[in-house]
């Protein structure tokens, strides 16, 4: 099973990340979950493990994508079909690429977007193909210090006791 946690907003999220082992932790670089360069920079170095994944939406222009990876440790990207299509030989060779759109016929090594998870319960977890990839969204914090983890706390004790 391959885990990744969308759009990171903080440390928490991804030190959080992190403990789950996840394969990535992705950060949004456009639109509403977009952070500063500058807080990417101060997160992942403070957290190791996941692959940072980058989060291109529409808007996302190819020169945007270049600098991220002049100045970050870029490792996948998290992109359209059509974008990966223009992007691909413009890019690191060494990117994963996760394909948001991947058409049902694409057979190549291209990674297909993650199942994103809208509960996180026993249940859930007990579904779950072990081959599966999933994702989670993180969200703000809604006071300074405060957020609720007990669902995900809940749903990955599920998962390990499945393992």
């Amino acid at each position: 099973m391959q885990i990744k946690f969308n759009h990171i907003q903080d440390l928490a999220d991804a030190r959080y990340a992190a403990s789950t082992m996840a394969d990535f932790m992705g950060f949004a670089i456009d639109g509403p979950y977009a952070i500063e360069l500058g807080k990417i920079q101060e997160i992942i170095g403070w957290c190791s493990g996941p692959k940072l994944c980058m989060e291109a939406s529409s808007e996302t222009s190819i020169t945007k994508i270049k600098a991220l990876c002049d100045v970050l440790p870029v490792e996948a990207l998290e992109c359209s079909y059509d974008q990966v299509q223009e992007w691909y030989s413009l890019l690191p060779s060494n990117l994963e690429w996760i394909i948001s759109d991947l058409p049902p016929s694409y057979a190549g090594p291209w990674l297909a977007a993650p199942k994103k998870l809208e509960t996180f319960d026993p249940q859930t977890a007990q579904n779950l193909a072990a081959d599966s990839f999933i994702s989670l969204d993180c969200q703000a914090e809604t006071q300074v210090g405060l957020k609720n983890y007990d669902p995900w706390n809940d749903f990955f004790d599920a998962l390990e006791n499945l393992i």
